[in-house]
């Protein structure tokens, strides 16, 4: 059952993160090196740690603290 509720969690916050980074997309950038206020390590790093095996694509506001992950 605790299983369960995880896994459901899991899912719902995936949905809401791929739908933050989706539904607003002009205002978000790409984290590239040549991105001036994207630190894409930091991104990098918060995208690996929330969903290590997918991720390859990071997205961020145009502040580096609020960077959203994407499938790519």
């Amino acid at each position: 059952m605790t299983r369960a509720l995880q896994l459901m969690s899991a899912a719902i916050f995936l949905t809401l993160v791929i739908l933050s980074c989706t539904t607003d997309a002009d205002a978000k950038i790409r984290c590239t090196q040549e991105s001036p206020r994207c630190d894409l390590a930091q991104c990098h790093r918060k995208c690996q740690a929330d969903f290590p095996k997918s991720v390859s694509v990071c997205v961020t506001n145009r502040n580096p603290q609020e960077c959203c992950c994407q499938y790519d």
